[in-house]
């Protein structure tokens, strides 16, 4: 499972996975990532053309302070995906990436690799992004037929402009928590473990997340409204219904002095405001 959090270290790796329902941000330091349609992988990418286990990212260690990853064409025991893997220009079985490499899925999933060093921007401006927004690719032998290459249409994110879209999920005081369709917690924001500590533990016997996966026949980007109350405290929850990646996103916002408000004006109009008794209206 992954956490968005912030990191402590200086030099960052960061994945953007470029999807038709927007952009999704990992920051990778764990040794070893799968990349594929099944639940089981690390990083689940639920689309046409991928792969169960379309990729593999392995951490390499050049010395204590650095550190790099290379991309494996399907699984580190040989097991080539069905559409392969294309970085930049070339179809690969293994590659070590670069800071701006370009990494193609499929003709529609594409991924974006960065190497920030936050101290100091001007370090990471000298490094220039691998792209080719104004070329054309040509044929790439072995590359799947039916698979083609929208380069002149991509939209790539400048480095400010990914970790903004990091950190505005990240930072947000409002607790968010995705779950694919096997009911597995997929990520937490740092306010959701501050506000429900137990949730990972509880998983979808939580009350936020019972009854999400009866829903799930939902259209692509359906969203539901629903109230819901734990302990003393009042929320409602807003669910993303992501139909293409077999996700359910939920942001939840706490309603408990709203609630409270409204029940004492309830209390008020129809009760006697010196006695405290019930007065005509409850009647």
């Amino acid at each position: 499972m992954l956490y968005l959090t912030e990191k402590k270290q200086n030099i960052q790796h960061i994945l953007v996975f470029s999807l038709t329902s927007g952009q999704r941000v990992f920051y990778l330091e764990e040794p070893q990532y799968s990349i594929g349609r099944y639940s089981t992988n690390a990083i689940v990418i639920n689309a046409e053309g991928i792969s169960r286990q379309h990729a593999t990212l392995i951490k390499t260690s050049k010395n204590d302070e650095h550190f790099s990853y290379v991309l494996i064409d399907g699984t580190i025991e040989g097991d080539r995906s069905t559409n392969g893997v294309v970085v930049n220009r070339e179809k690969i079985e293994k590659t070590e990436l670069k800071h701006g490499d370009n990494i193609y899925f499929t003709g529609d999933v594409k991924a974006h690799y960065y190497i920030i060093d936050n101290r100091n921007q001007e370090c990471v401006d000298k490094f220039k992004p691998n792209l080719f927004i104004n070329s054309t690719y040509p044929d790439i032998n072995g590359f799947a037929n039916h698979t083609q290459l929208k380069e002149n249409n991509i939209d790539i994110p400048s480095l400010s402009e990914i970790k903004n879209l990091a950190s505005v999920v990240e930072l947000s005081p409002i607790p968010i928590v995705e779950i694919n369709y096997e009911g597995t917690i997929t990520y937490l924001n740092p306010s959701t473990n501050l506000k429900f500590p137990d949730l990972q533990k509880r998983q979808i016997k939580h009350p936020l997340l019972q009854g999400l996966l009866e829903k799930q026949d939902y259209n692509n980007g359906s969203l539901v409204i629903r109230e819901v109350d734990i302990e003393n405290q009042s929320f409602e929850q807003h669910i993303h219904y992501l139909a293409q990646e077999q996700l359910i996103r939920s942001y939840i916002f706490d309603i408990t002095q709203r609630k409270q408000a409204e029940n004492e004006l309830k209390h008020h109009a129809f009760h006697d405001g010196l006695t405290g008794l019930p007065n005509r209206n409850f009647f």
